[in-house]
């Protein structure tokens, strides 16, 4: 029931016939390439060619690339064949990057009964059992689109735990209990959260907001993913050895 957009799988340098322009290209998979740099948006078949000239990949997904206004993603998990599912958060990425993601997100629950009531029959028909991230982009008439299930924990799986739901706990003693206990997915209220190094070179170093607007919204975020007051080391070390990771 999800809408998705068009897409294909080629050999390196094949070009589908049928493609309508603009496109985006990917790697097929994170093993495949150099995953993030393979990455090309194209308004033309001479723009493809290029982008074919400098992706490692050799097998490529293009996709249909629309002009987003949001992404979105669930982070949750599933046991018993995907027959019951928890859902912990939900992201919107505060603002955008072409060609990359936001570090800076709205942290909710997941709302729409109906995309939870699809997720559900999608993961019992895969037959999945474990920790998940499901992607989607939100086109400028707000129609959700479909990108692709992670099956892994993903980075933004904190989320969840900042909400009162650490997934991977929850997945592991929902296995040995041979179901998901009643109390385990939890209300919250919206918060946001922010991959602190990743974000301060994306907005500050890149001229988007001031140094003072930056540590206003990093003191409000309720989630990051470095600083956390009950252990320091990881952002102490981070602190030490900044310029390593932008």
């Amino acid at each position: 029931g999800f809408q998705v957009l068009d897409s294909w799988v080629v050999r390196l340098g094949e070009i589908p016939k049928g493609i309508e322009y603009p496109v985006i290209t990917k790697d097929i998979s994170p093993n495949s390439g150099n995953w993030k740099s393979d990455v090309f948006i194209c308004e033309n078949e001479e723009e493809l060619k290029k982008a074919f000239a400098n992706i490692s990949s050799p097998i490529v997904q293009i996709q249909k690339y629309i002009d987003k206004k949001n992404e979105y993603a669930i982070e949750g998990f599933t046991i018993n064949k995907g027959a019951q599912m928890l859902i912990g958060s939900t992201l919107k990425w505060k603002y955008l990057v072409k060609g990359y993601y936001s570090s800076y997100h709205d942290v909710t629950m997941l709302k729409d009964f109906r995309m939870r009531t699809m997720l559900n029959e999608l993961f019992s028909e895969i037959g999945f059992e474990g920790i998940f991230e499901v992607e989607f982009l939100i086109d400028q008439d707000d129609t959700y689109y479909f990108l692709e299930v992670n099956f892994r924990a993903s980075a933004w799986n904190y989320s969840s735990a900042v909400a009162g739901m650490p997934l991977a706990y929850l997945w592991v003693k929902s296995m040995e209990d041979g179901f998901i206990a009643e109390d385990a997915e939890k209300e919250f209220e919206d918060f946001t959260d922010m991959s602190e190094v990743i974000d301060y070179g994306k907005r500050v170093e890149g001229k988007m907001v001031s140094l003072a607007e930056w540590l206003r919204d990093f003191k409000e975020a309720k989630g990051t993913y470095y600083y956390n007051k009950n252990d320091m080391a990881p952002f102490e070390y981070l602190f030490e050895h900044w310029d390593e990771y932008k």
